[in-house]
């Protein structure tokens, strides 16, 4: 949806539960709760992974590639050196597991090196579901 036009007058255009409109620029923008539940999970993954973790095998970024990570060790996968939070988990990557650990990383596996990436429960599930598939 386009900006510019929009008169903070007009309110049949738009539905403010759903669109911000800045009155002083007339520019229309989707709030964090709305663009959570829009955004896809490559989007997100796009957006909160990408700069770390490789959805190509043979590399690894700042964190380890995460091509079949679901079913896989969890701090197993050859060629990257885990942090023993990871590593001392006697347990498999499942799709609750890695949402759990993507919204809250300290309270997953005390000592991770990975950063709290500010995400809600249902932006880790669609991430996961990204990255599961």
């Amino acid at each position: 949806m386009g900006g510019g036009s929009v008169s903070c007058a007009d309110d049949s255009q738009w539905d403010r539960n759903v669109y911000a409109i800045d009155c002083e620029s007339g520019v229309n923008s989707i709030p964090d709760t709305v663009g959570a539940v829009a955004a896809t999970g490559a989007q997100l993954y796009g957006l909160h992974c990408s700069g770390c973790h490789s959805l190509n095998a043979e590399k690894h970024g700042r964190g380890p590639h995460l091509v079949g990570v679901l079913g896989r060790r969890i701090g197993s996968v050859g060629g990257y050196l885990f942090s023993d939070a990871l590593r001392s988990r006697d347990e498999v990557w499942t799709p609750p597991r890695l949402e759990r650990f993507l919204a809250n990383p300290q309270a997953f596996a005390l000592g991770t090196s990975k950063p709290l990436l500010n995400i809600t429960p249902a932006e880790a599930r669609a991430i996961a579901d990204f990255i599961g598939n």
